[in-house]
């Protein structure tokens, strides 16, 4: 990571890029990458955003690192008043 950012376009000399091993969680580790984008051209720093988050994801899966995506489970409760019916089966009635 540090390597993709090294010099990267848009790098100020008094504001180089940091790349940390930040956290170690129970199912993850964390990593902290900052950098900034100058001059403050918001559009040139969202394409420069882009180009990097993809290189990243290359060169990860180039040696086998495989990101895990965020899942979520979500369980619906009623008051017992209104019941939870799946829509196929209103339609049937």
């Amino acid at each position: 990571m540090r390597g993709l950012l090294e010099n990267h376009e848009g790098m100020g000399p008094d504001y180089p890029p940091r790349v940390f091993l930040d956290e170690f969680n129970r199912d993850s580790l964390r990593l902290r990458i900052l950098y900034w984008y100058h001059p403050p051209i918001y559009w040139d720093y969202v394409t420069f955003c882009e180009k990097f988050n993809l290189q990243l994801l290359r060169e990860l899966s180039a040696v086998g690192i495989r990101l895990a995506l965020p899942t979520n489970e979500t369980y619906l409760a009623t008051d017992g008043l209104h019941s939870l019916t799946k829509k196929e089966d209103m339609e049937s009635s």
